[in-house]
């Protein structure tokens, strides 16, 4: 018996294929790096050398395709995922015109060509007319790197993309039908109707199943993951059976969670790593192994027709994001952008031909041409790219806009309870401007009155794993943090000192409703700490997790906007919107739903619903646009404020018995005294009232009675 059997060329042993897989993803970015060259490009040409065309160490069997096609859905997923809708809205038009263009003329191209110079016939022209505007997202992963994803360039870019394989899957399968004499009324009421199936499913069922699912194992994290993998293949298996290609259904299962996973989330950490750590990377070297170099020795015909084939490919795509630049007044950086994600071939591309070649319509060497494409233009849309997306960060970075308010945006969340304190943090992620580099400041609170030494140490080392587990949590949402322990002589001092002490912007507390006789005499923490601190202070009842809320609700009390820091409350309140991609629906008298459009950005407004009402009227104005889904924030006041009226303080007691299973939070804008330079606001006398003081920390009637 041999001690080392022979070496058989390609592998064919699982772990092996898989061990030359995985050494490849591990080595290959970093080689390629130090030749600086792309590491998607790296990728494309590690396939190509280790394929049956290159060395012959692996085939392109039956598990390469596999996951090939797991990255390639991904890709799309991930691209539907990270979509900010709210700014693919504002820009919806650029995106339709982008993609209605990089269809047509490379179309428009490759039809010529082939009808003109090849001499083939119609049916062959329209299958090389689609081969050349198919598009696919091979760049993506380098813009979603360096987190210019919301860019309009690259909103538009995903946008066409869309526009443009869907228009080259549904004009295939129209080709298919009608060669084989079957494309009349019925061919169209079935796709139509499969069509308007699936768009329910993935829109209207998934969503729902998704919210609940969240909800309902909101600590199982890995079910999570599974769940959201679970439909996004599911998606691509309907959208398959509805006549469509995956990769259409893997961009629409994305859209449709994209409301419920937020881009700064562990979950979407999770999702993010498993697709640029394995899948993608993939699906790239799957890409290189279709290449085959010895095609284009046998000949110069080969030359010429690849080459007449990336000219009109890479002409009509460079034109179409030239038109759009010159209509919708893009840059130039932002035009090589919209050029650089459109120009690759891929999965869609092959597709196509490999549909005219088993229809015998087209031959080998189209076909073989047409790989060699997907070759030539990845590496152009790589290089392309990845240069313009630098540039365009470079750029993003060097903007000085609200510096001023990003070094001062130092949010404390004191954490009590192990059960939701992450409800809190969550919350703290949403207000945070996603530029900042301040971090958020976990803190557990011990009550000591006798506090010495010894008894911090004890107290640090006995929360050191609650802290921990806060830390790695907003480790997973991308944030900076600090996690720490304050032995004080009451929990309201531990915190009002500790945000004295680390200079915080803004306190994140959780609801209380349970008191005793400490509180009833004394006041409840929030209460004290309301007195003592004139900081930006959010109160969240936290009924479920916050990334499953659809809208938010905002009601303005008379004369809020007059408080200082109600300008800080509404772009908190537009960041949170924007982190949850949910819609604003602002509630209050002309005045303050004036003063709150007047701090808003232009270009936030539109999103925004303003309803005409008395506070008195609020919870009847509520009824028709809040349920259970929605979140409620009310713009409250300290005692002794401009805006602090008695009948305001019944109101969170009001809307909890109204909405009882709603998440719902009470805002109190900074005062005045809370920050140098800050204008001064009158304060009234402080008045007592135990009736209101009762409402809000007791509970109601029938909770005592049930308890």
């Amino acid at each position: 018996m041999d001690l080392f059997p022979p070496l058989e060329l390609p592998f064919r042993e699982p772990v092996a294929v898989f061990t030359t897989v995985l050494m490849l993803l591990l080595f290959a970015p970093f080689l390629f790096r130090k030749l600086r060259v792309p590491g998607i490009i790296g990728l494309i040409l590690s396939g190509m050398l280790i394929g049956p065309h290159g060395l012959g160490l692996l085939e392109r069997d039956a598990s390469i395709e596999l996951f090939s096609t797991i990255g390639l859905l991904y890709i799309l997923f991930l691209a539907g995922l990270e979509l900010d809708q709210k700014e693919f809205v504002k820009y919806r038009n650029a995106s339709i015109g982008f993609g209605l263009l990089s269809f047509a003329l490379p179309f428009a191209f490759g039809f010529g060509l082939a009808l003109f110079y090849l001499h083939s016939t119609t049916p062959v022209a329209v299958l090389i007319g689609l081969t050349l505007a198919s598009h696919t997202l091979v760049a993506y992963p380098i813009v979603s790197r360096l987190g210019l994803h919301t860019l309009p360039a690259v909103l538009v870019s995903v946008g066409g993309t869309i526009i443009a394989d869907s228009l080259v899957l549904v004009l295939l399968a129209v080709l298919q039908a009608s060669i084989a004499g079957d494309s009349g009324w019925a061919f169209w009421g079935l796709f139509a109707l499969k069509l308007s199936a699936f768009l329910s499913v993935v829109f209207f069922l998934l969503p729902r199943m998704a919210r609940w699912f969240f909800r309902a194992l909101e600590d199982e994290r890995s079910a999570q993951f599974v769940f959201v993998l679970t439909a996004l293949f599911g998606s691509g298996w309907l959208a398959e059976i509805a006549g469509l290609e995956p990769i259409i259904g893997a961009f629409m299962c994305g859209l449709a969670l994209n409301p419920l996973i937020p881009f700064r989330s562990a979950l979407m950490d999770r999702i993010d790593f498993a697709g640029h750590a394995l899948f993608i990377p993939f699906f790239l070297l799957s890409v290189g192994m279709l290449v085959d170099p010895r095609v284009f020795i046998s000949g110069w015909q080969a030359w010429a027709l690849l080459g007449l084939l990336s000219l009109a490919a890479l002409l009509g795509k460079f034109l179409a994001a030239w038109i759009t630049q010159l209509g919708f007044g893009f840059t130039a950086e932002e035009r090589r952008l919209m050029f650089g994600l459109s120009a690759a071939r891929a999965a869609a591309t092959i597709a196509v031909v490999m549909v005219g070649y088993r229809l015998d319509i087209v031959g080998l060497p189209l076909v073989n041409a047409t790989v060699a494409l997907i070759l030539i233009t990845s590496l152009i849309s790589s290089l392309v790219t990845d240069r313009a997306s630098r540039k365009l960060a470079a750029r993003e970075r060097n903007r000085p806009a609200m510096a001023a308010q990003l070094t001062s945006d130092r949010i404390l969340v004191p954490i009590a309870n192990p059960q939701n304190y992450m409800r809190l943090l969550d919350l703290a992620v949403g207000i945070r401007h996603t530029q900042s580099d301040c971090p958020i400041m976990a803190v557990r609170i011990v009550a000591d009155a006798q506090a010495n030494d010894l008894t911090a140490k004890s107290e640090t080392a006995k929360n050191a794993g609650l802290l921990t587990e806060a830390g790695e949590y907003l480790r997973s949402n991308k944030v900076p943090f600090e996690t720490f322990v304050r032995v004080d002589y009451n929990v309201a001092s531990g915190i009002v000192h500790t945000a004295t002490e680390r200079f915080a912007s803004d306190l994140v507390l959780g609801w209380n409703e349970r008191t005793g006789a400490a509180e009833l005499l004394y006041g409840t923490v929030l209460q004290q700490v309301l007195r003592r601190s004139t900081l930006n202070c959010w109160v969240f009842r936290q009924l479920h997790p916050l990334h499953t809320n659809e809208d938010i609700g905002v009601v303005l009390p008379p004369l809020s906007g007059l408080e200082s820091g109600f300008a800080r409350c509404v772009e908190q309140l537009q960041h949170l919107a924007k982190h949850l991609s949910s819609r604003l629906h602002v509630y209050g008298e002309p005045q303050e739903l004036s003063d709150f459009m007047r701090v808003l950005p232009e270009s936030e407004r539109d999103s925004v619903h303003l309803v005409e009402c008395a506070l008195d009227d609020v919870l009847a104005a509520l009824e028709p646009d809040m349920d259970i889904n929605d979140l409620i924030v009310v713009v409250s006041a300290r005692e002794g404020t401009l805006s602090y009226a008695a009948k305001n303080a019944l109101l969170p007691a009001s809307l909890t018995e109204k909405y009882p299973a709603n998440n719902l939070v009470l805002l109190y804008p900074e005062q005045a005294e809370g920050r140098e330079g800050a204008s001064e606001v009158i304060r009234l006398p402080r008045l007592p009232n135990l009736r209101i003081v009762r409402s809000l920390i007791l509970p109601r009637s029938d909770e005592r009675a049930s308890g």
